[in-house]
């Protein structure tokens, strides 16, 4: 059967869930706090998430913690201890280490590097989640190591969670396909949709998506596959909604694998910026050189202005004066590893 939800009405409705709610097995966790929009980004220690946006009076996600990163490793799924409406079917998380960094700037971004592992060990999962005071949408990125000793890793790696936009746990469900990124979409006050979006938008490739009644989508966590491809965007009456990606992930004995994504709280709909980096030649030799591009994806409808851009050169490299070409001709400042452009860079829509 399934599980049913408590509404959450108004201050006194909201106040009785809060109290009445499962603690969960650890309470650990780390906030980043900023004039927003996000103006709370709450992460445990076992990998839920929550977030506060500016535009809202309540979470994003229901009862605050219906988020989470999930793993399943054959027929064993694990991810955080409590899931608020949630299956609740996962082996929790072993906490290993949490630490928050940053003070929210371009060059000195907010981060929470949370650790976990799993299957007695024999899996550590690092998770960093990065926030710029201004952006409509955090970053997340997951790193899965294979620390056993006799075994590769086959594993299906998620991101899911539970709406609450627009304090509201019903809304529309949105696929975008160039960036895809899958989301709930909100609904205006009669019922039609909205313009606001909250959503999940991969930057690694690989990944699957699923957009469709909470529980359904628990379920498909819970199923430990990939996630089917679906969405009932074309569905004209909302829905109690949820959102979900997956990617297959192999890892060899002592290899990491990391997987990517932006979590969107877009107003009007917008995509986050995302960033790639590629280098001329995998390899080179000693005393030899070597380039790279950084590249930057605007799919939204209108220019984006980027104030800086900052990137780390591997161990051992220096950067050559007079090398950078494209968006600016302009050398950048040099701190260490750290070089940084400073300037306007304009991303045209769609490019």
């Amino acid at each position: 059967m399934r599980r049913g939800k408590p509404v959450l009405l108004g201050v006194f409705a909201a106040l009785a869930a809060i109290l009445s709610a499962p603690l969960t097995a650890s309470a650990a966790s780390a906030t980043i706090t900023s004039s927003g929009p996000l103006t709370t980004i709450e992460i445990s220690d076992q990998l839920n998430c929550t977030v506060s946006h500016d535009g809202d009076t309540q979470s994003e996600w229901y009862h605050y913690t219906a988020c989470g990163t999930f793993l399943a490793i054959g027929n064993s799924l694990y991810g955080p201890a409590d899931i608020p409406a949630g299956n609740n079917d996962q082996t929790p998380w072993t906490p290993v280490s949490q630490q928050k960094t940053g003070s929210g700037t371009s060059s000195d971004p907010f981060k929470v590097v949370t650790t976990v592992s799993a299957a007695d060990g024999a899996v550590s999962l690092t998770q960093t989640d990065t926030y710029v005071t201004g952006q409509e949408y955090y970053t997340t990125r997951a790193e899965v190591r294979n620390v056993s000793t006799g075994a590769i890793l086959n594993a299906i790696l998620y991101t899911a969670g539970d709406c609450y936009l627009q304090n509201s746990d019903y809304g529309f469900g949105q696929y975008d396909r160039p960036t895809g990124r899958i989301a709930c979409q909100a609904q205006t006050a009669d019922g039609a949709r909205g313009t606001r979006i909250e959503g999940l938008q991969p930057i690694s490739a690989g990944s699957s998506y699923l957009e469709d009644t909470f529980g359904n989508v628990w379920d498909a966590v819970s199923s430990k596959q990939s996630l089917p491809n679906t969405c009932r965007c074309t569905d004209s009456d909302r829905i109690d909604n949820g959102i979900a990606l997956s990617w297959s992930i192999t890892a060899a004995i002592g290899e990491t694998v990391s997987r990517s994504w932006s979590t969107v709280f877009a107003p009007q709909g917008l995509s986050a910026i995302t960033t790639s980096k590629a280098a001329d030649a995998s390899t080179v030799s000693a005393g030899g050189q070597d380039g790279y591009t950084i590249t930057f994806s605007n799919p939204n409808p209108g220019s984006v202005t980027l104030t800086s851009i900052t990137d780390t050169l591997p161990d051992g490299f220096v950067y050559r004066a007079g090398s950078t070409t494209g968006a600016t001709t302009s050398d950048p400042t040099v701190s260490g590893q750290k070089l940084t452009w400073s300037g306007s860079f304009e991303v045209p829509a769609g490019t």
